[in-house]
This record gives C-alpha cells, structure tokens and sequence, in this order.
C-alpha cells in the first residue's frame, strides 16, 4: 500500500491505496481502540468507481426467482460480492443471503455484472444503512487483520 496523510472532514487520517487504486481511510475514533476504516470509492484508470475489495472466504446463497443455488463469496466490497459455484448472465437481477462474521445475516438484491469460469461479480443494489454499517465493519475487519 502506498500511502499519505490527508484530512477527512474535521480531522487528520491516513489514507493508504492499495493495488487495485482502491482508498482506504483510517482515522482516530471514539468507538473503537485502534482506528476506524472508512472504505471509499475511487477512480480507477478506466474512470470507472470502485469500491475496496477484500479477500473474504463465505457461505452464500444466491435466490434468482425459484431457484436458490449454493455458492461461496471470495471477496467482497461495500459495491458487491464475487461468489464462485455460480455461473449467470450478466444483467440477471438475483438476491444473495449470508452472515458475515460477527453480524447478522444479510439479504441483499444485487445484479449479476460479469462472468468468467472461475464464478460471478455481483453488484448490491439499495443495501439500508445499518448494511453498509455492517459491511464496512467486516471490511475494517479483514483489512486490520491482514496489516
């Protein structure tokens, strides 16, 4: 990770770009001993938002009208979810359910973006509040691990 301080709203932070040119924000925070990650979109070089991703190895199950299929998320980000043990078309609207560690179990809509062999990106749509809430604490999780 590259990295630089910078100030967010009314205080100082470190922000840290990881390989994909994704930002990550850690500042102080009353709630927490260490620090707080904030997990931001940035521009990546095709002008395109993306979202930080993290390695993640879940449970999932994808709903796609009927049908529920088994499949596991291998990473995940506050925009969306890559799950192998699926294979759809890109623009099939489907919902995912899992339970992300320490949470409670999520149900989001999502819309299937693109495919390859290995399995499928999912992009959450209309996630409430307390979700991004719970995702970016999983996110924190993850990325304060791996430091």
């Amino acid at each position: 990770m590259i990295g630089a301080e910078a100030t967010v709203g009314s205080g100082a932070c470190f922000v840290a770009h990881t390989a994909d040119e994704s930002a990550i924000y850690l500042k102080p925070c009353d709630n927490f001993p260490a620090t707080e990650v904030v997990v931001g979109p940035t521009v990546t070089s095709m002008g395109e938002y993306r979202a930080t991703r993290v390695p993640i190895d879940l449970p999932a199950w994808l709903q796609i009208e009927a049908r529920a299929i088994q499949c596991r998320i291998t990473n995940i980000s506050l925009g969306g979810v890559f799950v192998t043990g699926a294979m759809l078309v890109a623009d099939t609207p489907l919902s995912i359910r899992f339970t992300p560690p320490r949470c409670g179990e999520l149900l989001a809509a999502c819309t299937a973006r693109w495919s390859c062999e290995d399995g499928v990106g999912l992009r959450f749509e209309r996630l409430a509040a307390g979700e991004v809430d719970q995702l970016a604490w999983v996110i924190r999780d993850v990325l304060m691990r791996m430091a």
